[in-house]
C-alpha cells in the first residue's frame, strides 16, 4: 500500500465520520480557504505588528522610552521586558533588513529614519501606482472583450 493510498483512506475515513462522501465534500467545497496575506506598510512590515509600531515611531522621531511607551500602549498584552529587548535588537536589525537607515540625534537621544527609507517608501508607492494602472487596464480589456 503506497503513501497516496493511505492518505486517501484517511481522508475517506474522516469524511465518513462527518457523514460525507468524497464527491459530496468536493461538491460542497469543504477545502480550506486560503488566507488573505496580511497587509504590509511601505517597507514590507506587517501592519499592526510590534515591528510596525517601532517603524511608525521611528518615522516620527522618538527616543527609546517613547518607542517603548508606544509599544506598551499598542501591545499591552505582551511582556514589557520582552518588548524592551525586542526594541534594543530591532532598532538596529530592522533597518538593515528592510533597507533604510536609522539616525540617532546625540543631543536629544531621538532615533529617526534617514533618507534611504524615504527612497524605499517612494519606490514602493510608485510600484503600487503602476500595479493599480495595470489592474485597471486589465479590467478595461476584460470589459471590452465581454462587450465584443
Amino acid at each position: 500500500m503506497g503513501v497516496d493510498e493511505r492518505v486517501r483512506e484517511r481522508v475517506a475515513a474522516n469524511l465518513k465520520k462527518k457523514g460525507m462522501s468524497a464527491a459530496k465534500a468536493k461538491a460542497s467545497g469543504t477545502k480550506k480557504a486560503k488566507k488573505e496575506p496580511a497587509p504590509k506598510n511601505e517597507v514590507g512590515i506587517r501592519v499592526g505588528s510590534v515591528l510596525d509600531t517601532i517603524y511608525q515611531a521611528l518615522k516620527k522621531g522618538s527616543t527609546r522610552e517613547e518607542i517603548l511607551t508606544a509599544l506598551k500602549k499598542a501591545h499591552g498584552d505582551r511582556d514589557p521586558s520582552g518588548m524592551e529587548k525586542t526594541l534594543k535588537i530591532q532598532i538596529y536589525r530592522m533597518p538593515r533588513e528592510k533597507g533604510f537607515t536609522v539616525i540617532r540625534n546625540k543631543e536629544t537621544g531621538k532615533y529617526s529614519i534617514g533618507k534611504a527609507a524615504k527612497k524605499v517608501a517612494k519606490k514602493a508607492k510608485k510600484e503600487e501606482k503602476v500595479a493599480k494602472k495595470v489592474v485597471k487596464k486589465d479590467a478595461e480589456e476584460v470589459a471590452e472583450e465581454a462587450e465584443a
